[in-house]
Parts: C-alpha cells; structure tokens; sequence
C-alpha cells in the first residue's frame, strides 16, 4: 500500500494496485478516523485539484453519510509504505 497524498491531522490517501483509500480524521473532543473506498467517479476527479481534500472535509463534516463505506480496521489489516 502506497501513500499518495497526506495533510497531517487531516487526511492520507492510500493506493493498492487499482484502489484508492481515503482516511479522514474526525472529531473534536474525542478523535477517530474514518477510511473509504474511492468510488470510479471520485478516482476520476482526483485530477481536479484540491478534489481530495475537499472530500476529506466533507467526510470530516458528514462522517454518518460515509458510515456504510466505512472500512473497519483499516488501520490494523492493511499497512502503508511510502
């Protein structure tokens, strides 16, 4: 797994072979993070720039609307390398 692109205390986006994960940190007081698949469509429009973190931020804002693509255990069962 490849780190792509990271902004500390905020996002990192992971690559595997074809798939992108995007891990957003969210939280105030009590801090978690929240990892999902990138769709096609948003894998497309990861050209744009700042398509990324402007993702990230609406996860951050929204986390229960990306609750069903949360992958669980993401952190553990897959490592990262830069």
């Amino acid at each position: 797994m490849k780190i792509v692109e990271t902004e500390k205390w905020s996002y990192t986006l992971y690559c595997n072979d074809q798939s992108y994960y995007l891990a957003v940190v969210c939280g105030s007081v009590g801090i978690y993070e929240i990892v999902i698949e990138l769709k096609v469509d948003e894998i497309e429009k990861m050209k744009d720039e700042g398509f990324i973190a402007k993702l990230a931020s609406l996860v951050r804002s929204h986390p229960e609307a990306y609750s069903e693509r949360s992958i669980k255990g993401f952190s553990t069962d897959l490592k990262a390398t830069p």
